[in-house]
């Protein structure tokens, strides 16, 4: 009976049989989930994977390029209609809604991620 209580805490138990007369039926209650007991660790590694997460386009091309070992800095007071321009590798970009724009001869062209991977390391 102990064993009982302890394996089912706070179920009511049926003692019927100490006094002689049948006891009611007992169903048993479900229960309910138990939570994941949060240690430091496991708190740590969560802010760990936030902080990976991209919050915007601009930081999902910075951690792209930082995957690839290339350079992705802005460049101090430039701007192109009034948007950051990065140094990428070898070219120059910004980013205006959700498009990346490259500089080629002078000129600024939309292009994907992977065209900007291959200005970056090949150049024009």
């Amino acid at each position: 009976m102990i064993n009982a209580a302890i394996q089912n805490p706070g179920q009511p138990m049926d003692f019927s049989y100490i006094l002689g007369r049948p006891g009611p039926s007992v169903v048993p209650q479900p229960q309910p989930p138990q939570q994941p007991i949060m240690t430091p660790e496991l708190m740590a590694d969560a802010i760990r994977m936030t902080s990976q997460v991209p919050h915007g386009f601009r930081d999902l091309v910075q951690m792209k390029c930082e995957e690839l070992g290339l350079v992705f800095v802005p460049m101090p007071n430039k701007y192109y209609e009034g948007k950051q321009v990065y140094r990428c590798g070898r070219a120059f970009v910004y980013i205006s809604a959700n498009v990346i724009y490259i500089q080629r001869e002078g000129v600024w062209i939309p292009a994907s991620l992977e065209k900007l991977i291959h200005a970056a390391t090949m150049g024009a």
